[in-house]
């Protein structure tokens, strides 16, 4: 493995200092790791000047972890908890979206995913709607989208719709994807963000991309958190350290 660089953020009182130090190439996850064993975690960039000192000390071809990723948080719209799930064997919860709802594949046992809120599905009143139009629809006339906390509710569902002969149905699960600090800060400057214009990110191109990548004079990239077998796919990593 090619050795990279980690970037080392020393905090004073009144001055950030950077630093390099060669290791190997690690995915988001094992820089979080090393990070956080030997500094205090990566890097938090709260503001314009925090990226420019990052940038002051980045070789120009050259990309480093930051602490930023998603988090996808599922939710039932009427507050149910979500202990229960069942979701089909070869979905990938993280998905590519932005705002993602949930739909359950009838003819799969009733096997949940997720797709976009916007993608129309059929609902039990033989309606085209989108997602949010569905939970209003649902809110107006009924109570909300159906919430499952069991599997004696995928029956129910899966019994009442087969009737009409429905493949896929909306159901209430929905995911608004936040953006985290791996320090977990959340002060007042944690919502500064520098991402790439040109690029449109965060674009969620890949199913796995919910870590971010700084790139030299580039700004900020949303990236795969994790690739084990593939270096190509590994970055270097921005470590922050108090003293």
């Amino acid at each position: 493995l090619k050795s990279c660089l980690i970037i080392l953020l020393l905090l004073e009182i009144y001055s950030l200092v950077f630093l390099y130090q060669p290791i190997t190439v690690l995915s988001w996850t094992a820089a979080q790791s090393y990070c956080r064993s030997n500094y205090v975690d990566l890097a938090t960039v709260k503001n314009p000047s925090d990226d420019q000192m990052i940038q002051n000390v980045t070789p120009s071809d050259s990309s480093a972890w930051i602490g930023l990723f998603r988090n996808p948080n599922f939710n039932w719209p009427d507050g149910s908890s979500f202990s229960f799930t069942y979701w089909y064997d070869d979905f990938n919860p993280l998905n590519s979206l932005k705002i993602i709802c949930g739909v359950a594949y009838l003819k799969n046992s009733g096997k949940w995913s997720i797709s976009t809120c916007l993608l129309h599905q059929y609902h039990y009143v033989h309606e085209l709607k989108t997602w949010t139009e569905a939970q209003s629809y649902c809110r107006r006339h009924y109570t909300d989208l159906a919430t499952i906390e069991n599997s004696s509710e995928v029956d129910q569902l899966i019994n009442a719709v087969f009737v009409e002969d429905i493949s896929e149905v909306w159901i209430g699960l929905f995911s608004e994807v936040d953006w985290r600090w791996s320090d977990g800060y959340t002060g007042n400057e944690s919502g500064h963000t520098n991402w790439r214009q040109l690029a449109s990110e965060p674009n969620f191109l890949a199913a796995d991309q919910f870590c971010v990548v700084f790139g030299m004079n580039v700004g900020w990239g949303d990236y795969h958190l994790i690739y084990c077998p593939s270096v190509k796919k590994r970055k270097r990593e921005c470590c922050i350290n108090v003293e």
